[in-house]
């Protein structure tokens, strides 16, 4: 558990700290605590900044998994599992066509504005590099 929490600053690229670890070092623990600690700090409010909405905190949390900093894989899952499409997203689905999310629903599908519902997982049909984030 100690190892876990002195880890929770580390990047997978090394860029971390307190040690520099790179991702194989980082116990896995330790590299999902740090996804969901950035994402808790960004989207409270500070006394020296104003708190990030959850959109933008997913695109900075995102960004840090595109240039090695997070784990992609466990990045990708976290947003998955937080719902990263509200209602009223706009979304590029991986046929490269566009919708707007009408409902997030319980079981981890999402109801779109054609009436269409994804089955699978949203993260499964739905380019997250090509999120078209709010209309």
């Amino acid at each position: 558990m100690i190892k876990i929490i002195k880890c929770h600053h580390e990047n997978c690229d090394g860029s971390g700290y307190p040690h520099g670890l790179i991702k194989p070092e980082i116990p896995l623990e330790a590299r999902i605590i740090r996804i969901i600690d950035t994402y808790v700090a960004l989207t409270s409010q500070r006394h020296y900044r104003e708190k990030f909405s959850r959109v933008e905190a997913i695109e900075k949390v995102y960004h840090a998994a595109q240039i090695g900093k997070f784990d992609h894989i466990l990045t990708t899952k976290f947003i998955n599992f937080i719902r990263l499409y509200p209602k009223g997203a706009k979304v590029e689905l991986n046929d490269r066509s566009q919708a707007i999310v009408n409902k997030d629903l319980a079981n981890g599908t999402v109801e779109l504005a054609d009436s269409h519902t994804v089955e699978k997982s949203i993260v499964d049909k739905v380019n997250i590099a090509k999120c078209l984030w709010f209309i």
